[in-house]
Parts: structure tokens; C-alpha cells; sequence
């Protein structure tokens, strides 16, 4: 028996600026858990990468999968 499971990420940060409200996957990264957004924004401080602040953004990205 198979089955699909959906699981949301509603934990995300903007990567670059100027988002309209169009293809929310090319501006943010989506996340589980807020601890695992913190820790990925973290990486993105040292490295002096451009980000926005952490958001919760219900609805937008789910992670599909299959069970065996």
C-alpha cells in the first residue's frame, strides 16, 4: 500500500528583494520548522547574503512525497 503524504513548509525568508506578489518560490525559501529557518538564515548573516525577515507564510509551498 502506497500512500502520498503532503506536508506544508510555512516557515520562509525573502532571498532577494522586489516581490509583487508573482512566483513566490523565486523570491522566498521555505521551511518545516522556524528553528530550521533561523538556523538557515543564520548561514546566509556569515555569509553577508542579502535576506528579508523570517515570515510565516501558510499555504504557499508543501513538500510532496510516497510511503511504502
Amino acid at each position: 500500500m502506497t500512500t502520498e503524504l503532503k506536508s506544508e513548509l510555512p516557515w520562509a525568508y525573502a532571498t532577494k528583494p522586489g516581490f509583487k506578489g508573482e512566483a513566490p518560490g523565486l523570491y522566498f525559501r521555505y521551511f518545516k520548522t522556524e528553528a530550521e529557518a533561523k538556523k538557515s538564515l543564520a548561514w546566509m548573516k556569515r555569509k553577508k547574503r542579502w535576506h528579508g525577515p523570517i515570515e510565516r507564510r501558510p499555504g504557499e509551498c508543501y513538500r510532496l512525497g510516497w510511503v511504502m
